[in-house]
């Protein structure tokens, strides 16, 4: 038999061989005028074209993530016993960095929640985070409000 280089990697890894691959899942959103980005304990994005400025824990709409894709990213993490994500916000106005930990019963097609506390529900993806939506910086969420801002989102 070859190297382990020959086999596919998740042979590899069954093996025991080689490195581990990056699991990671990126999806978009983009800004709306009424994001706030406020909220002391969450951070959100949703489905949604609209948001009121009573969602100020919004920090983009419109997103464009896949239930099963978040859920095989989960799969992929559970499996390879990590529980840890880091979630990167890139747009025009700056990048922000999230930790957190993830929370293998979400299930909401439509919105996805960031919580700094412990609380878990069917829409929390990541739990005791590093931040909320007030903990980004100003700049970065007030480009957020612009709805021609793409947002790009990176989970790992």
């Amino acid at each position: 038999m070859g190297s382990s280089s020959s086999i596919p990697v998740k042979w590899a890894r069954a093996m025991g061989k080689g490195a581990k691959a990056a699991t990671e899942y990126t999806f978009t959103a983009r800004g709306h005028p009424n994001i706030l980005a406020t909220h002391p304990t969450t951070l959100m994005f949703t489905r949604d074209t609209e948001c009121t400025t009573r969602g100020d824990c919004i920090v983009g709409v419109s997103a464009d993530f896949e239930l099963v894709k978040i859920k095989r990213f989960l799969k992929e993490k559970s499996g390879r016993g990590e529980t840890a994500c880091t979630l990167t916000m890139s747009c025009p106005s700056g990048e922000e960095t999230i930790s957190g930990m993830l929370n293998s019963l979400f299930d909401d097609p439509g919105e996805i929640v960031f919580r700094v506390t412990s609380y878990l529900s069917k829409r929390t993806l990541l739990i005791n985070c590093t931040k909320s939506s007030s903990g980004l910086s100003r700049r970065f969420a007030e480009g957020l409000r612009d709805p021609k801002q793409r947002i790009r989102i990176r989970m790992s």
